[in-house]
């Protein structure tokens, strides 16, 4: 859906400079207040003026869809910046990290990828610093799997 350009103002060319982390936490401010208004426009459809009705409905939907253009641009500055902030982001709880390790995205995922970008223009020495991370983050992962392998035995076995 095509909307005029002069309706969205995306966030990133007003908060040059702003980390990810604190647009984030605005959005998601911004993004209960369009969602009450969403409700309030449904649940209290008395409260629209039946002339304009469609251009209301219109603009808030356009309100939101640039809300979340906002989102995509400002997340992909971020990466462009700093992509590795988005595998650990530090504006979730560790609850809701502990969701990319439950479903797979370990810390060594990270490597993988490097692997499979065919980094050619890493000297002998980022090589061997790159070895050593990935060494140390393959002993940091395998104890924590081993730590959360003991705390799932415990809470499988019946208490005696």
């Amino acid at each position: 859906m095509d909307r005029p350009t002069e309706t969205c103002n995306p966030i990133s060319t007003i908060n040059h400079g702003v980390n990810f982390e604190t647009f984030i936490n605005g959005w998601l401010i911004r993004q209960q207040n369009l969602h009450d208004q969403l409700l309030q426009a449904l649940n209290y459809p008395e409260n629209i003026d039946h002339n304009d009705e469609g251009k209301q409905y219109q603009a808030l939907i356009d309100q939101v869809l640039c809300h979340y253009q906002q989102y995509y641009e400002e997340k992909s500055i971020a990466a462009r910046k700093d992509v590795l902030v988005f595998f650990s982001p530090p504006w979730f709880t560790a609850f809701e990290r502990s969701f990319f390790w439950v479903g797979g995205f370990k810390p060594t995922f990270v490597f993988k990828l490097l692997d499979d970008s065919s980094v050619e223009d890493l000297t002998e020495e980022q090589e061997r610093e790159v070895q050593q991370i990935k060494s140390e983050t393959r002993r940091e992962e395998r104890a924590l799997d081993d730590k959360m392998a003991r705390i799932q035995k415990t809470l499988a076995s019946p208490p005696l």
